[in-house]
């Protein structure tokens, strides 16, 4: 049950999950081989959200509901046009946004 609620895309509803989709920078990871395969919404987002615990994930998810809330993400207001998938790579101290060979970005204060 402990993994259900650790996953941050599952704790968005079906609009939100809408709203912020296209805003994720999603990487292509590998499938085997030399293949790889862009990453899907859900993959991006838990990749970005999800934190050490349920409760780090839960802060991290609200973070992101208010600012979706805040910039009128609802809505498509002109300032929630102005979001780029780079304003969404961390949202907060728990950050662990990686890059593609897994190591963790840096975070700008």
């Amino acid at each position: 049950m402990e993994s259900m609620v650790n996953n941050a895309w599952d704790q968005l509803t079906k609009e939100e999950q809408e709203i912020v989709a296209p805003k994720l920078n999603r990487f292509e990871v590998p499938t085997g081989g030399s293949q790889t395969t862009t990453e899907t919404p859900e993959q991006a987002f838990n990749r970005m959200f999800t934190g050490q615990n349920a409760e780090e994930t839960a802060a991290l998810v609200t973070g992101l509901k208010n600012f979706i809330d805040g910039a009128g993400g609802h809505s498509n207001s002109e300032v929630w046009q102005q979001v780029g998938a780079n304003s969404l790579q961390c949202s907060g101290a728990g950050c662990n946004a990686t890059d593609n060979n897994g190591n963790l970005r840096k975070q700008q204060l």
